[in-house]
Order: structure tokens, then C-alpha cells, then sequence
């Protein structure tokens, strides 16, 4: 086996796809930051806007092809065909690169919109009647939003796109809550933590569609409990998946409380899981006794985090 040049070497050529490759160990493919090719509906007839800024896209045949980067140097903004009846189409972005992909199309980045069918099941953007299937779209496309396109000619309302961005170096997301105490009602029944019956910690997060990969994610939870019933209460706090208690063959985290006490609680859970497409994420909580109630206020608020490790360390 013969040893590569070391990349940079001075005097010795460097080949692009070495560079692609490279920038595929340290990143995933997506956007680099929140405002980048952010897409924003109600801003003419039929039309979306997508901002500026950088992402990173996979190529489309070779497996080693590694990383492109690619700059949207200005807005552009994306005319969407004419619905008869409700469409959901989605915008992406891809690069067509000749000399890689045997001469399948120009040396380019494009944003382009991949249409759906018209259906007049497509009134929501989340049962996403009549789109492309996630499995038809490639991994060298980087989807970024759902659009669900109103019959006639008029403008695609705010609410009618959808986010569909990931992030290259991972999501990451801290948050907080006054919005009103969680009081348990129901004993031994897993319910999500909804401050002031609000979804504010509730989080949607982006994968890339095709061949789910496992992430590694951090879910980290700091609150206070006060043990509001007449008896001792064993209080129980799990990650929170798309409406379903998660463990991922972790112990759960439960804390003993007696009869009008108060605790503070710091709860930290790692998962690797295989994930693609779109998931919400949460903190659920249960208890042997009702009455219990999770503080949410200004002197005692709830404090939420997750982050996506995109390139954990190797466990030997």
C-alpha cells in the first residue's frame, strides 16, 4: 500500500477532492449558521425567499467525494409553479460537478424547487400529501424547507414554509421557561414537561433524509420539584422523542421526594440513535403520586438543552 502525500505539503499539488474530503471529517453536510439559506414565505406571488450564506452539500455519485462548499452570495428568490389545489413542494439545494459525475451536468451550486403533486389532501405542512419522498431524495441535496403552495395566484403565506435545514457542525440549542408551573395530575404516566401548557421547550430538529446515520445527542435538564402531596413521591424524568419517553438502554433518573419538599434537580442523558428526516424533542416526567409540581417561574425557571455531537470521540 502506497502512503498518500500529507495534505499541504509545499511545492506538491492539491487535489480537490482530497480538500472535499477533509472538510467531510470535521463537518456534516448543512447550513453553517441559523441565519444561513433561512427560507421566508409572504414575499411576493407564489414566492419564497432564501437568504444568503454558506452550507456545506455532499456530492452526487462518488462515496468519497467528500464536502462542496458553497456560498449563496445574495438572497434569491424562488417562483413557485401555480396550484390548482394545494401542493407541497420543497426547495433544495445541490451541486452538479462535470468532471466528478462523468459528465453528468455543469460545473454549478443550485438552488432549485423539486414540485409536488397537486393533491387536495395537501392543507397541512405536516402530513406532506403529494411531496417527493424523503427516499427520492438524494443525500447530495440539501433540503431546505417545505412548501405548502395555496391554489391560485397568490402569496405563499409565513406559516406555509417549513424549515427543513441541518446543520454542518451540529444543532445545539439552550432555552428557558417562566411560563407557569407542570403539575402532575395522573400517577405512574409518562406526560410531556409544558410550561404554562406551552410547547416553548419543545424543539424540531432537522437530519439529513436519506440513510438515517446514528447522532449522538446531549439532552440536559435543570428544574426544581416540589412534592405538593400528602405522601413520599418518586419523581421520574426522561428525553422526550417525538411524543414517546426515551431511554436508549440508560437507567432512568429518578429522585425520591418526601411530602412538601422541594428539590432541585440536574438531569444529563447521551444517546447515540439513528435518525433521519424531521423529530421533535422534549423532556417527559412522571410520578408515583399527583400533585407534584415542576417549578417554572422567575424564581425557579425551567432550563432546557440539546446539542447534536456530530463527530463524538472513539471509545476504545
Amino acid at each position: 500500500m502506497t502512503l498518500l502525500d500529507p495534505l499541504y505539503m509545499q511545492g506538491k499539488p492539491i487535489q480537490a477532492r482530497r480538500e472535499r474530503q477533509w472538510m467531510g471529517d470535521v463537518l456534516k453536510p448543512g447550513v453553517d449558521a441559523a441565519g444561513s439559506l433561512q427560507p421566508t414565505g409572504n414575499v411576493g406571488l407564489r414566492q419564497v425567499s432564501v437568504a444568503a450564506g454558506l452550507a456545506y452539500i455532499d456530492g452526487q455519485l462518488s462515496s468519497d467525494q467528500g464536502l462542496y462548499q458553497v456560498w449563496n452570495e445574495t438572497a434569491q428568490t424562488m417562483t413557485h409553479a401555480q396550484a390548482t389545489s394545494g401542493r407541497l413542494d420543497q426547495i433544495i439545494v445541490r451541486v452538479e460537478d462535470t468532471a466528478e459525475n462523468a459528465g453528468v451536468g455543469p460545473l454549478q451550486g443550485t438552488i432549485a424547487i423539486v414540485q409536488g403533486t397537486t393533491d387536495s389532501g395537501a392543507v397541512t405542512l405536516t402530513n406532506r400529501t403529494g411531496a417527493v419522498a424523503d427516499a427520492s431524495i438524494p443525500k447530495s441535496w440539501l433540503r431546505i424547507a417545505d412548501v405548502l403552495v395555496p391554489a391560485g395566484n397568490v402569496n405563499i403565506p409565513i406559516g406555509n414554509v417549513r424549515d427543513r435545514r441541518y446543520y454542518a457542525r451540529g444543532y445545539q440549542r439552550n432555552d428557558q421557561s417562566v411560563a407557569g408551573d407542570v403539575t402532575i395530575g395522573v400517577t405512574n404516566t409518562y406526560i410531556e414537561i409544558t410550561p404554562g401548557g406551552s410547547s416553548i421547550l419543545q424543539r424540531r430538529i432537522e437530519f439529513p433524509p436519506s440513510s438515517p446515520l446514528t447522532t449522538h445527542l446531549r439532552w440536559e435538564l435543570r428544574c426544581t420539584v416540589y412534592n405538593g402531596s400528602a405522601s413520599t413521591a418518586t419523581v421520574v424524568f426522561a428525553p422526550w422523542l417525538d411524543g414517546t419517553a426515551l431511554w436508549g438502554g440508560q437507567a432512568p433518573y429518578a429522585r425520591t421526594f418526601p411530602a412538601g419538599f422541594a428539590g432541585h434537580c440536574h438531569i444529563v442523558y447521551d444517546y447515540g440513535l439513528p435518525l433521519g428526516g424531521s423529530h421533535t424533542f422534549s423532556w417527559g416526567v412522571k410520578s408515583t403520586q399527583t400533585g407534584v409540581v415542576i417549578r417554572a417561574n422567575a424564581n425557579s425557571p425551567i432550563q432546557t438543552g440539546i446539542q447534536e455531537i456530530w463527530k463524538p470521540s472513539v471509545t476504545q
